[in-house]
């Protein structure tokens, strides 16, 4: 009974718990506020029609594929932003650049196989779907569904129209026709920009950028503790340079032993290593920066900021922004260092390097701010000192 007493009536016990009701809050905030029901809305999804149409025997022009247009684009519970664009060379483009996650292309000939269902010759309508698999992997799974949504109710329309016109004009369905009506649509897909079979399903940037940053953080706090105690806790130019000597070292045996594990023992799908090891290294140091220079001017105070950003960021890493609430979105993800890192390993890996110019544009600016930071934090602690001298002539 007596240490249940001592024990129950210890303030630290309550304030641990206390503590710990903070801690359980925050990160299930982190883990699951984001990704507990992640809602698609505005994916962006291109559309071409090619339809060149057909003259019925009323002599108007039918033409199916301006009527899908209209219909995809009039219908809100799709969660899709629409794009229409002229051609598939624009829309290879488009992926390219990574503005469409998949694509809708109707043939030229679609209506006129479309009306050759209920004659001698029937042909099967037939529409391209192109998936952009580099993108997302939880986009590209739900655009598929999403797609074949889509297809299914044209299949559906197909079968209604066709059934309507047989009813009009009285015919008895052949044998090779019931077989074209019971699935009347052809749908051909298309992987643009492929994920390789070794890629963890295409989240292979969100894991080398985890593995990053967690191993760079700690590369900085063993040099911000070592710095601090050769220097007796002062800081200067001299120990900022000694400290980014040793953070490179650090980096370029994370990246370089990483990268290694990753192509020879775990086989994993990397097509350029060199691009990839240099970029892994950049990426790198702007986060041994952006550490260092927290540490530098808040002390061990600054590691928990270091350690959150990292929990909060590791849901939201293989979300596309269309997954995520408006306030993930804005107040976590735009600004995040952690995805501009995913997004230039992702071009690397999927998109052959096209635009990685910009991805590494926003890291360096980061990196130029972060430095800046490092190299004026011996002026805080010159100022600490001034006042700790100012203190000890007074007593």
């Amino acid at each position: 009974m007596n240490v249940f007493r001592k024990t129950f009536q210890n303030k630290l016990f309550w304030g641990a718990l206390m503590g710990m009701l903070l801690i359980v809050t925050i990160f299930t905030f982190a883990f699951m506020g984001s990704t507990i029901n992640p809602t698609p809305k505005n994916v962006p999804i291109a559309f071409v029609t090619l339809d060149q149409g057909v003259e019925l025997p009323n002599k108007t022009k039918g033409n199916f594929g301006n009527q899908l247009q209209t219909m995809l684009l009039q219908n809100e519970n799709l969660p899709v932003k629409w794009s229409i664009a002229k051609n598939k060379a624009e829309v290879i483009q488009g992926m390219k650049e990574q503005r469409y996650y998949g694509a809708i292309i109707v043939v030229d000939d679609f209506t006129r196989n479309m009306a050759s269902l209920i004659t001698s010759t029937p042909q099967k309508p037939n529409l391209e779907l192109i998936i952009n698999q580099g993108m997302n992997n939880t986009a590209v799974t739900a655009v598929n569904q999403i797609l074949d949504r889509i297809v299914s109710n044209v299949n559906t329309q197909i079968q209604s129209n066709s059934y309507q016109q047989l009813a009009v004009q009285k015919v008895s369905l052949t044998v090779e026709q019931a077989q074209m009506l019971a699935n009347p649509l052809e749908v051909k897909t298309e992987l643009q920009n492929a994920a390789g079979a070794y890629t963890g399903n295409g989240n292979l940037p969100t894991l080398f950028t985890q593995i990053l940053w967690i191993t760079t953080f700690i590369s900085s706090m063993i040099c911000f503790t070592l710095i601090r105690k050769a220097t007796e806790r002062r800081i200067s130019i001299g120990s900022v340079l000694t400290q980014l000597l040793g953070g490179s070292l650090f980096v370029g045996v994370i990246s370089s032993l990483s990268l290694l594990i990753a192509m020879k023992v775990l086989d994993a799908d990397v097509a350029d290593a060199t691009i990839t090891l240099g970029y892994l290294f950049f990426t790198g140091i702007i986060f041994f920066l952006i550490q260092s220079s927290v540490l530098n001017w808040f002390g061990f105070a600054g590691a928990p900021l270091m350690i959150l950003l990292f929990f909060f960021s590791m849901p939201v890493l293989s979300l596309p922004p269309e997954f995520m609430p408006s306030i993930t979105r804005d107040a976590l993800y735009d600004w995040n260092p952690l995805k501009f890192a995913v997004e230039g390993l992702r071009i690397i890996f999927f998109f052959e390097s096209y635009q990685i110019q910009e991805a590494m544009q926003t890291l360096g600016m980061i990196g130029c701010g972060a430095g800046l930071l490092m190299a004026l934090s011996p002026l805080r602690f010159d100022k600490v000192s001034k006042e700790k001298r100012m203190e000890a002539n007074i007593n």
